[in-house]
């Protein structure tokens, strides 16, 4: 568990830090962190490190366990289940249902085809084909090969199957029956095993379930770095990429992430400079606002693309204007007979300046509408995302 705790953290398609170094200096630059470090692991010298980061983490994920009736059941207690709970149970095993969901979790544990007996798509009416495993592997032989699914709290877990197609939990057990069972469930069958997946339902502590107040950050702690993504293209540095120097890249503390800080109001889905002049840096967005961060990316291209885009409408929308003043003056002097050459030379290259701000307008307007922003949370109710869409 501490392994998988550690993933993410560096993962550029999670938190997407530069490495272990980054994480360590922040949480080491927040005092009372350190202070609750020291008091997990009074034994150690550097008490906050990247594997006691994991173990704290993989601490706290073993809490997060939530047994049910069933667990009252297998403990002696033979009234935890009602009749027909009992008879789900053994239609279950007898089917062969529990072949593939066993365990603890009742699955989780193993992969295998989804869809034995006949295609799923044909059962779930999934619009989308997803072949599984092999659009990692390219192996014929883990074509439609998931990852069975734990029944844990299946109850409340709803849409059902890794493309979320069934949202009714007894439609999605007369689905495994015919298409990993090759069995026509009867409906009386269907309603025992649904009463005995509601008995693997339990309660989520309630510390899992409460909001903890955060530590304050100091002026040593790096600004969070905001996540992006691009439908039409994604740079693999754009996520790490640090500007000159910058002592985030470093795994220090980034005080300079709050000087010079440019703030953007966001109204209406939009972000809106206060001043003219270009932003060169992303960051955090809290409170509605943006101020300079640690990388450039794909946020400052958006947040660029933005005001830019502003500027030339404006632009179009003046040299249009002129264009058309220039185009009725002409149209009055030459009722007249009396129009001049500059007039008629001055209106066409207005019209070729309106051409050309309109252009750039329908160009920046494109990339805006496919990019989307997502602002990184700094804290306890202290996050929002930006999206910019079609």
């Amino acid at each position: 568990m501490e392994e998988q705790a550690k993933g993410p953290i560096l993962n550029p398609n999670e938190m997407g830090l530069a490495h272990a170094g980054v994480a360590v200096e922040n949480i080491a630059s927040i005092g009372e962190y350190v202070e609750l470090f020291k008091n997990a692991f009074p034994n150690e010298e550097n008490p906050v490190s990247y594997d006691n980061i994991a173990r704290a983490i993989g601490d706290f994920e073993r809490t997060l366990t939530t047994p049910g009736r069933f667990d009252n059941y297998l403990s002696g207690d033979s009234a935890a289940l009602k009749a027909n709970e009992k008879k789900g149970l053994a239609v279950f095993i007898e089917t062969g249902c529990s072949s593939c969901h066993k365990g603890a979790l009742f699955g989780g544990g193993q992969f295998d085809k989804f869809g034995v007996f006949r295609p799923y798509q044909e059962l779930t009416g999934s619009k989308a084909l997803d072949t599984g495993r092999f659009e990692q592997t390219n192996k014929e032989d883990d074509r439609f090969v998931f990852k069975v699914a734990q029944l844990r709290n299946i109850e409340r877990t709803y849409p059902y199957f890794h493309d979320g197609s069934v949202w009714k939990l007894d439609d999605a057990i007369r689905v495994m029956g015919e298409a990993q069972l090759g069995k026509k469930l009867a409906p009386d069958e269907v309603d025992a095993i649904w009463s005995f997946l509601k008995t693997l339902t339990g309660e989520v502590p309630v510390e899992a379930r409460t909001l903890p107040m955060l530590p304050p950050a100091s002026d040593t702690t790096c600004a969070p770095t905001p996540a992006e993504r691009s439908y039409e293209r994604r740079s693999s540095a754009s996520h790490h990429q640090s500007c000159p120097g910058d002592p985030c890249a470093a795994g220090a503390g980034h005080p300079g992430a709050r000087r010079g800080a440019q703030e953007r109001r966001v109204q209406q889905g939009r972000t809106r400079s206060p001043r003219r002049g270009r932003a060169r840096h992303g960051a955090d967005l809290p409170h509605g606002r943006a101020r300079r961060g640690c990388g450039g990316s794909l946020t400052d291209i958006s947040a660029d693309a933005i005001e830019r885009h502003d500027e030339a409408a404006t632009g179009a929308f003046v040299a249009v204007g002129l264009a058309g003043l220039a185009a009725l003056a002409n149209l009055v002097l030459g009722r007249q007979g009396r129009t001049p050459r500059w007039l008629t030379a001055t209106t066409l290259v207005l019209a070729l300046i309106a051409s050309a701000w309109l252009g750039v307008t329908a160009n920046l307007g494109g990339q805006i509408r496919h990019t989307e922003i997502h602002a990184a949370p700094t804290g306890p109710l202290d996050s929002m995302t930006l999206r910019i869409r079609q």
